[in-house]
């Protein structure tokens, strides 16, 4: 008999010649089914991907499929089970490929083998979460972030900052600090570490624009015979520098780099201010120049001889 649904009607007589009305004949419809079943696993990962806990269950899926059999690499076949029952498996080991294969039994009786397999991670696959950033564009130098993962095998991090310097293996409670950055791109990027290894990566973007700040050097004493100071200028980001002294004009600006330093010579006695405004390399001018305020004197006083120290301590005793 091919596939397909077939009917039969009888129409029955007894030994008297009494039959059965055709129209009211007895019927008995049945199938021919030799096609195997077709099952699908609900629950596990594509065949061959990580799953990332140590317990699974499996729901065996497929139409007209009434009951089926399974085993694992390391049990035997199981008695047949009815199809709204799934199959669980606890106490999977990290690092080990588990397979289950199943034989599937339809309403005609037909079989059918199937199998999947997967690779048991414990490590959530969810990346670790960078926080402490409250801008795309920072104003400060400093920066302070905080790493954090929902896995719980989780015992540390490690991390770069613009793609170099890895620092590794940080426990999770110690916060990444960035000091004294200059203005433009830079990024994060973490990666948890548990008992076993690695996992997935954050990544944290951001640009620095923060206003620079000159700094001087070769400044001369407080108080000073000196009329002919040089005084260098530098200072994260700062590119270039304008200068005025006491109440002159700003000079225009100069590079502060290559030793330029700032040249004053011929002071006059009595005191004097410096002003300096550092200018970044996008032509960004310090909004409140750095100072610094020395009196030129003609000569120093003599120190006073110790013996006179100790003549006026002893008078005074």
């Amino acid at each position: 008999m091919y596939e397909g649904q077939y009917t039969l009607e009888l129409a029955a007589c007894t030994d008297l010649g009494v039959c059965q009305s055709t129209s009211s004949p007895t019927v008995y419809t049945w199938t021919v089914d030799t096609v195997p079943p077709v099952i699908q696993f609900v629950g596990t990962p594509d065949n061959n991907e990580n799953y990332y806990s140590d317990a699974i269950t499996i729901q065996i899926v497929g139409e007209g499929v009434s009951q089926y059999q399974y085993q694992t690499l390391t049990s035997e076949l199981s008695n047949p089970i009815s199809i709204n029952t799934p199959i669980k498996i606890t106490g999977m080991v990290r690092g080990t490929r588990y397979c289950v294969t199943v034989i599937a039994t339809d309403n005609a009786g037909n079989t059918g083998g199937f199998s999947t397999c997967w690779w048991v991670s414990f490590l959530n696959p969810n990346p670790p979460t960078i926080t402490g950033l409250s801008s795309n564009v920072l104003h400060e130098r400093d920066l302070t972030l905080t790493v954090s993962s929902d896995n719980p095998e989780v015992i540390g991090y490690s991390y770069f900052v613009d793609g170099h310097g890895l620092v590794e293996r940080v426990p999770m409670s110690q916060p990444i600090k960035i000091i004294n950055m200059t203005n433009g791109g830079h990024w994060v990027g973490a990666y948890c570490n548990t008992a076993t290894g690695g996992g997935y990566t954050a990544e944290l973007y951001w640009v620095e624009d923060v206003t620079t700040v000159a700094v001087l050097t070769g400044l001369p004493n407080k108080i000073t015979t000196n009329n002919q100071p040089q005084i260098l200028v530098g200072g994260i980001d700062v590119e270039g520098y304008r200068f005025k002294l006491d109440s002159n004009e700003y000079s225009p600006t100069w590079a502060a780099n290559n030793g330029n330093a700032i040249w004053l010579s011929k002071l006059v006695l009595g005191k004097h201010t410096l002003y300096v405004v550092g200018v970044d390399k996008n032509g960004n001018i310090q909004q409140t120049p750095t100072t610094y305020t020395w009196t030129i004197v003609k000569a120093l006083p003599k120190p006073v001889p110790m013996a006179a120290i100790n003549l006026l301590l002893g008078a005074g005793s």
